[in-house]
């Protein structure tokens, strides 16, 4: 099958990971520009093809910016959707790595933040044996290096730790 979704009013949709539940279920991330600013967008869809719903995450909730990069998606033991992409202002400034989490029936039920460079990479998610979340991302400093970032947020999305790496010298 082949299914596309088009955001009502946007610029353009743009996926940027898939996976695939227990069922045959498929959750598409990815960004939906609309004519204002760009929003993280995650839609599930049936084994046959069919959408089941759209859940957005909007530039006002999900960071500080209008230039996103498309997000990572994964599932834990329970049918939940964890996205975690790169919000970036216009302006070259600071970004905002955000990490969100869905039920199962797309219902947002936390969004996690944390500030990042002028330039990040498209972030990596991984769910632990317990249901915590990894995020990790390659992002720029100030002094024109660059840092590795890992965040660990629980089941709730509390912040256990993170660990930045910095490194001297051009990106």
């Amino acid at each position: 099958w082949t299914a596309r979704y088009d955001y009502p009013g946007d610029r353009g949709d743009f996926a940027g990971d898939l996976v695939l539940d227990a069922s045959g279920n498929v959750y598409v991330a990815g960004i939906s520009w609309s004519l204002q600013e760009s929003d993280f967008a995650v839609a599930k869809y049936d084994p046959e093809g069919s959408l089941l719903w759209v859940a957005t995450c909007e530039a006002a909730t999900c960071g500080a910016g209008d230039l996103f990069r498309p997000p990572a998606i994964a599932l834990d033991a329970a049918g939940n959707a964890y996205v975690s992409g790169v919000a970036m202002p216009a302006d070259g400034s600071e970004g905002t790595l955000v990490t969100f989490k869905l039920d199962p029936q797309g219902r947002r039920l936390w969004v996690a933040r944390q500030p990042v460079g002028s330039w990040t990479t498209h972030p990596a998610l991984e769910i632990d044996s317990s249901g915590n979340v990894l995020v990790g991302a390659l992002t720029s400093t100030t002094d024109l290096g660059y840092m590795t970032l890992i965040v660990k947020y629980d089941t709730e999305g509390r912040e256990l730790w993170a660990v930045r790496s910095e490194r001297t010298g051009a990106i």
